[in-house]
């Protein structure tokens, strides 16, 4: 076989009239490549970068000062394993991106080499891009969507905001008002009402954006909303035989969204009624899960944008079909074995201390380090990434809704507190004979407890009462009495650690009095995270005031908890609380 370069190669594609996109061309370059006898290392390595950057990166990490990033990136015991990366561009690997920019003939591949001269410029060079390759970019998109020249039409409209992105860099008016019209025909080209990937951009990138809005002529806006209404009624009409919810979502939200700037109110309520009705239609078939999640949208979207009266009447729709999810949920168990022996030999090693070392032993090993909680969150994303990478949701023993858990790039402390609390079930089965072995070897009863608790400052020894009585139903299982009772002698200690600490306990109310603060409040308090640190002040909220997690103090107080969700594992926390309590102590 002939030997060929890299670059005749890529030129195959400056030829090609059909639709292509990077993707193929990154394909060519891995799948064929080892074919290609090429002395210069230098035009591979700056193809196989060209092609293998993912644009629009800042979509996915806003942090980012890169618009252009790596196809992959893992996280490994070592750190961040990622490719392409941006170090791996040198002013060489630059110049031949610059090169490339004025030799290509395809669109596509000048817009590509351009905008990533554009993109590394200021880190290769120390200065902004010729201006030629910002006009490049601009240039040649247009071309690409008004030639139809790339297979991902929705890619285009990436493409279009980057453009536009770029035109407001360099000022050009001229150039943002022909992205204007172009954008606006391509996307009525290739719109269809069951794709809404396809169609909403000319509002998103024309109007949305001010800096864009004032280079539009007011016929161009009037025509866009014109199109987005009569695409709400489309893909709204209840006869048709499909209902379209996600592009009624879409349109009728766009034109919310202008009707509330523009100041017309009437509007905003019609489009969001339209809405409803909508999501009243397929809620008819239904399950209750899927009509929840749907109510919960709609309740968001109502109050949004000022809807009250609609949104009260929503809520209480979430709230009579909470009862329905419950019943058609399964349970999920996890079992594993563990022998007597091991078992005795683990209790054993938590109790063998005297008894000082053994209430410091049975705190910390109870507690779920935030470093060991996000290793198990890390190894769970390689086993099971779909489900990190989706929307949960916290539901109560009614089966309504307390909390959203959103995809791990949106929040890991959503995943934090979800984990922590299976933790905290998990080490249920083992917290219960750690304690009865700790009760049993140092003869701990109500009475002995409950002087060993009143030796710290921070109980209160005029409710010695209140606390015997929940430490007798502690020690007798009745969990509904004892978790009743000491949760808010529980609060109470945690604020007077605060109080003593010179901390401010009291918040000014509406009505020119004071309320004590909450014990969320108390365990976000600095003093609280240097007393404790942030484990334990991490894991407490997690067990007693975040509705992500176990949410123990708020749902007592608010009626929230039934019999079966009072039960031993409550029971048992709270012991290991007091005894955490118990350990403060004060020259």
């Amino acid at each position: 076989m002939e030997n060929k370069t890299i670059d005749e190669l890529v030129a195959r594609f400056d030829e090609v009239t059909e639709p292509i996109n990077e993707w193929k061309i990154s394909d060519a370059i891995s799948q064929e490549g080892y074919r290609y006898d090429d002395s210069n290392e230098l035009s591979v390595n700056a193809e196989i970068l060209a092609f293998n950057f993912v644009e629009n990166i800042t979509e996915q990490d806003v942090s980012s000062k890169y618009y252009y990033g790596p196809i992959y990136s893992i996280r490994t015991d070592s750190g961040v394993n990622s490719f392409p990366r941006h170090e791996q561009v040198s002013i060489d690997i630059f110049e031949y991106w610059i090169k490339r920019a004025t030799e290509a003939k395809h669109p596509l591949l000048k817009a590509r080499y351009s905008d990533l001269v554009c993109d590394f410029s200021k880190t290769i060079t120390g200065k902004n891009a010729d201006i030629k390759h910002y006009q490049n970019v601009i240039d040649n998109t247009i071309h690409i969507a008004r030639n139809n020249l790339h297979t991902a039409e929705v890619i285009v409209f990436v493409k279009f905001k980057r453009a536009f992105n770029l035109a407001l860099t360099i000022n050009d008016a001229n150039r943002i008002k022909t992205l204007a019209q172009e954008l606006v025909e391509y996307e009525t080209k290739v719109a269809e009402d069951d794709s809404p990937g396809l169609w909403g951009h000319s509002y998103e990138l024309l109007i949305e954006n001010n800096k864009v809005r004032k280079h539009i002529l007011e016929e161009q806006e009037y025509q866009i909303i014109k199109d987005l209404e009569e695409a709400l009624y489309r893909v709204s009409d209840l006869s048709a035989q499909k209902t379209h919810i996600n592009a009624t979502d879409r349109a009728a939200t766009k034109l919310a969204k202008y009707y509330k700037n523009v100041g017309k109110y009437e509007d905003v309520r019609r489009v969001l009624l339209k809405l409803g009705d909508v999501y009243k239609s397929v809620n008819k078939d239904a399950r209750p899960l899927q009509i929840s999640a749907r109510l919960n949208i709609l309740y968001d979207k109502y109050k949004q944008f000022g809807l009250e009266h609609e949104a009260t009447e929503v809520l209480r729709d979430i709230n009579d079909i909470g009862p329905k999810i419950k019943e058609g949920l399964s349970e999920i168990s996890h079992e594993f074995q563990i022998s007597d022996l091991e078992m005795r030999n683990w209790v054993s090693s938590i109790v063998e201390h005297n008894f000082d070392n053994t209430v410091a032993r049975l705190i910390h090993e109870f507690i779920p380090s935030q470093e060991f909680v996000r290793k198990t969150i890390a190894e769970k994303v390689k086993q099971y990434p779909l489900q990190y990478h989706v929307t949960g949701k916290v539901l109560d023993s009614r089966g309504r809704y307390l909390a959203t858990i959103s995809p791990i790039s949106k929040s890991l402390d959503d995943h934090i507190c979800n984990e922590m609390s299976k933790m905290i079930y998990y080490l249920s089965v083992f917290l219960r004979p750690c304690i009865h072995a700790f009760k049993t070897k140092f003869m701990i009863n109500e009475k002995n407890l409950l002087a060993y608790m009143l030796k710290s400052p921070i109980f209160n020894a005029s409710c010695g009462s209140i606390l015997m009585k929940g430490l007798i139903a502690l020690f007798a299982d009745e969990h509904i009495a004892a978790s009743h009772i000491l949760v808010p002698q529980i609060e109470s200690a945690f604020r007077k650690l605060i109080e003593i600490e010179g901390g401010d306990i009291l918040k000014p109310t509406r009505g020119g009095g004071f309320n004590y603060i909450s014990l969320d409040n108390i365990l976000s308090d600095p003093i609280s995270e240097n007393i404790y640190g942030n484990d334990i002040t991490s894991y407490l909220r997690v067990l007693y005031t975040d509705n992500r997690g176990l949410n123990i103090r708020n749902n007592l107080a608010h009626g929230l908890m039934n019999d079966d969700s009072i039960n031993y594992v409550i029971s048992d926390r709270i012991f290991h609380t007091l005894l955490l309590l118990s350990i403060i102590r004060y020259n």
